[in-house]
């Protein structure tokens, strides 16, 4: 266990970190015998710079699994930052995102004002493009890129052959988001899934959940897709940027944060309020034909 500032780390396997910060967003820094490797770069509270020169003197790469501002706000506290080629010109976007997430948290007491932050104290790194198959050698480790795109097009995993360790982003996550702009439908999320169900480790970790996940698990994953082509859904609206709205289909439990809960939230297009109107009429005429039957 370690800690500066509002950054607290530990070690969850041999050769990886899971570092977090006052969000609770979290990255993962992995290490070889000649480099190291951090997967994300969380909000941008705190010099996390220095929190990983605490755990590693190495040489550090650092990759994004996507570009959303609290994966990659950190990253300007380092040179460069590796990402798929159609995610940099999110950038400025999501800059200008994390400033404002970063007046939210601030005023609320979550983060302290006096904690050292990305847009004073770092500058913008420059970008450089990776793709799938490229590959990063730690010395005794390999990490390789795997396009997973569903949370975004051009989403990111990283997968570690030497210890059969797959880093996902926000690829597949207990609550699945896919209602930005720049997600992609539930069919390519579902041909990710499939995709990961076929490669070569056996768990992975996401960059906002504590905990591990295995590979067994993602029929759930899928199970919970294909609920979407079935459920009403609900109208949903995110807690902190009021512009982000979706449709959220609960497959299974009641709290976000316990173990067991599955949801997906996609575009709450009019396509899917079409479908969701005639999901709604068909469950009522089904319902009638059973009172008919039942009283005939």
């Amino acid at each position: 266990m370690g800690s500066l500032g509002c950054i607290t780390w530990r070690e969850v396997e041999p050769h990886v970190f899971r570092l977090r910060d006052a969000m609770d967003f979290q990255c993962h820094l992995v290490v070889g015998k000649t480099s190291a490797l951090l997967v994300d770069a969380m909000g941008g509270h705190g010099n996390l710079r220095e929190a990983v020169r605490m755990i590693t003197d190495l040489p550090v790469t650092v990759v994004a699994t996507h570009s959303h501002y609290d994966h990659i706000a950190g990253s300007w506290f380092f040179d460069e930052l590796h990402l798929d080629a159609c995610e940099a010109g999110r950038l400025d976007y999501e800059t200008r995102l994390a400033r404002r997430a970063h007046d939210i948290v601030v005023g609320r007491g979550i983060v302290s004002a006096d904690e050292p932050w990305f847009l004073e104290e770092g500058r913008r790194p420059q970008t450089v493009a990776i793709a799938e198959g490229d590959v990063f050698d730690l010395g005794g480790l390999t990490v390789e890129a795997v396009s997973l795109p569903g949370h975004t097009a051009g989403s990111m995993g990283y997968l570690v052959r030497e210890l059969r360790l797959l880093f996902t982003g926000d690829a597949v996550t207990p609550s699945m988001c896919l209602f930005f702009e720049e997600s992609c439908d539930v069919d390519t999320y579902r041909a990710t899934l499939a995709k990961m169900m076929q490669m070569p480790f056996d768990r992975y970790y996401t960059s906002h959940q504590d905990r591990t996940f295995t590979r067994e698990g993602l029929a759930d994953y899928d199970a919970c897709a294909a609920f979407c082509a079935t459920d009403p859904g609900s109208e949903w609206v995110h807690g902190m940027f009021e512009e982000f709205t979706g449709r959220v289909h609960i497959y299974r439990g009641i709290d976000p944060e316990a173990d067991d809960f599955l949801a997906l939230i996609e575009k709450d297009t009019p396509e899917a309020r079409e479908r969701a109107k005639r999901i709604r009429a068909e469950r009522r005429a089904a319902k009638k034909a059973a009172r008919q039957a039942r009283d005939a």
